[in-house]
């Protein structure tokens, strides 16, 4: 899957379902966490693959969305709007940094175990291309003896 491919089946899953701050937050921060894996050496569909799918993303997203957006406490807080004043908006505001802080320690999980997928990836790659390198070496040093040695 490409990166475009993967963004579209985000955005369509999320579209209509979060709100635009939220919707265009997610959208580039996946968008800047491919681009800079892919700066980073790796290939498009190896980064996309570590991600998995999309629509699962998006539903851990709408998941955590709903824990911010908790329609009780939004019917409690328009119909008292007036009674409490700046202190109730203070308290709201406390409350929402909080699940900004929950959001960010769960976009960091989740780029841990991307990071720790891909390192076991790249690893299980080279222990299996070690014996082939060493055996090419090898074969490659005895080639050349052999030729320096006809060619005297």
């Amino acid at each position: 899957m490409s990166k475009e491919q993967f963004m579209e089946g985000l955005g369509k899953s999320l579209a209509g379902k979060v709100d635009d701050n939220e919707y265009r937050s997610q959208m580039e921060f996946y968008s800047s966490y491919i681009s800079s894996e892919i700066a980073a050496g790796k290939s498009e569909e190896e980064v996309v693959s570590a991600l998995g799918d999309p629509r699962l993303i998006a539903k851990t997203i709408l998941q955590t969305y709903s824990l911010k957006d908790d329609p009780i406490k939004r019917q409690y807080r328009e119909s008292n709007s007036g009674a409490y004043g700046r202190n109730e908006d203070d308290y709201y505001e406390k409350r929402e940094d909080g699940t900004h802080r929950v959001k960010r320690i769960l976009r960091i999980i989740l780029l841990v175990i991307i990071m720790l997928s891909v390192f076991a990836f790249v690893s299980r790659v080279l222990v299996a291309a070690i014996p082939f390198l060493l055996t090419l070496i090898v074969v490659w040093s005895i080639v050349r003896i052999i030729y320096q040695f006809m060619n005297r």
